[in-house]
């Protein structure tokens, strides 16, 4: 197998946007069935 000419940065799906990155432009009445931020053991987690 080759090797790409590139290094790889994030191979495991981390997420590092803005916190309305996924509900910014959402209509509103569809809010509560989009992606939301919970506090889980004192940290912010999706």
């Amino acid at each position: 197998m080759a090797r790409p000419d590139f290094r790889a940065f994030d191979a495991d799906n981390h997420y590092y946007e803005a916190e309305d990155a996924f509900t910014r432009h959402i209509d509103p009445s569809m809010a509560k069935r989009c992606m939301q931020w919970a506090e889980v053991g004192g940290k912010k987690r999706l």
